[in-house]
């Protein structure tokens, strides 16, 4: 039988500037389909069923007869089709006593007592603060309050917050990873509290009758989204001390011109250069552009386009890591085996790594060998993502297994 040729990189999957992407969501009822660590699944109160997730209540009070929580929870991270079009991640919440009556000495989050919301996107190595919040003597709330006014007395932290929450994921972004924290303050000031939020360390409530309560969580995105342009490749290369980059683009409309940002943590960006469109009537337009001054480590570089209307769209992130050992491969499809072949080096202390659209891992194994196999036998056809992940070097491509 003739073997199967697997699906090309991530950068020349579209065939149209329009890109479908996927969402993903969590009610703890059992059939979530955003997996996470952390929390305790509670039957107390829910937002449209019979559950929710629990965080941070102490079993200090023994009236309470209730278990000690994890202080976070922390999801799954999610890999988007494309890299291309915007998200949203929102989660609803809720604080209240166990009993209603409550117990112990009091009810409900107190003074110096909140939670924080961290991201990493595409693939950082540390989380990012989105937000932190600090209550107020006695506060509680419900899953159908609008917004939360919490209003903390000196600790600096925000007065409200949505309900939902919600934080807007970048166009661009390959990856997303979140994590919420609940906190307790010690002492008769905010620094403790202030400490905790910042550093993502967290800590249990002091009493039983304290909870923060999480339903509903969701990550969306914008199906479809149209682009001004059908961008084939983004990619760089190091030479000596400057890195170059290059793009090709199939369609091009409407651009006023091509912005290059960069960043050394993939969050923040800089502006780098301004690129005008070729206007060409080519069915293939490709573009360059040398940083002379990269970072020492690694650099990551973001394209945008603007358009004529003023519009401006994130199309896709990338990074140099200038210490990296270069390494190439090849993947294909073999009657029921994904086959990743190293070609020039092996890389060493790696892992190679198989996961779904929604982010779930499939396979994890060790590359041991210049030819190596997964088994894909009772996989389902359709879209995966490959994992690549060395102590220097991280790469996700995207793959279609055919039956």
């Amino acid at each position: 039988m003739k073997p199967k040729l697997l699906l090309i990189f991530l950068t020349s999957f579209s065939y149209l500037n329009m890109v479908s992407q996927t969402s993903v969501s969590q009610n703890f009822e059992g059939t979530g389909t955003y997996g996470f660590t952390g929390g305790t699944i509670n039957t107390e109160i829910s937002r449209g069923g019979t559950r929710s997730l629990r965080l941070g209540r102490s079993d200090g009070s023994t009236s309470c007869g209730v278990p000690t929580d994890d202080i976070s929870i922390v999801f799954d991270p999610i890999f988007f089709i494309g890299s291309l079009c915007p998200g949203i991640f929102s989660f609803y919440h809720s604080a209240r006593s166990s009993s209603g009556s409550g117990c112990g000495s009091g009810r409900g989050l107190d003074t110096r007592e909140g939670f924080a919301i961290y991201v990493k996107l595409n693939g950082a190595a540390s989380w990012t603060l989105l937000d932190s919040y600090s209550a107020s003597n006695n506060s509680e709330w419900t899953f159908a309050a609008t917004s939360s006014s919490l209003v903390p007395t000196s600790c600096g932290m925000s007065t409200s917050i949505p309900n939902p929450y919600t934080y807007s994921i970048p166009a661009g972004t390959s990856s997303a990873q979140f994590q919420i924290i609940t906190i307790r303050g010690t002492g008769t000031n905010c620094t403790n509290f202030v400490s905790q939020a910042s550093g993502a360390t967290g800590s249990n409530y002091d009493r039983g009758d304290e909870g923060l309560f999480i339903d509903d969580v969701t990550i969306s995105t914008t199906s479809p989204c149209i682009l001004p342009i059908q961008l084939l490749d983004f990619y760089g290369l190091k030479n000596k001390n400057n890195n170059e980059l290059y793009w090709k683009v199939a369609v091009e409309e409407n651009i006023d011109y091509y912005i290059l940002e960069k960043s050394n943590d993939g969050i923040n960006f800089s502006e780098l250069g301004f690129i005008p469109p070729s206007n060409s009537n080519s069915s293939t337009l490709s573009y360059s552009y040398i940083d002379e001054t990269p970072f020492k480590d690694i650099t990551y570089y973001r394209l945008k386009t603007k358009e004529n209307d003023g519009n401006i769209n994130i199309h896709k992130i990338i990074s140099i890591d200038r210490n990296e050992t270069n390494w190439s491969y090849v993947h294909y499809q073999e009657l029921n085996n994904l086959i990743v072949d190293f070609k020039n080096y092996i890389p060493k202390n790696a892992l190679i790594e198989l996961y779904d659209l929604t982010g779930k891992q499939i396979v994890s194994q060790t590359i041991e060998n210049s030819k190596n196999i997964i088994n894909t036998e009772n996989l389902a056809g359709g879209f995966y993502y490959i994992k690549l992940n060395t102590n220097y070097k991280t790469e996700f491509f995207k793959i279609l297994i055919s039956k």
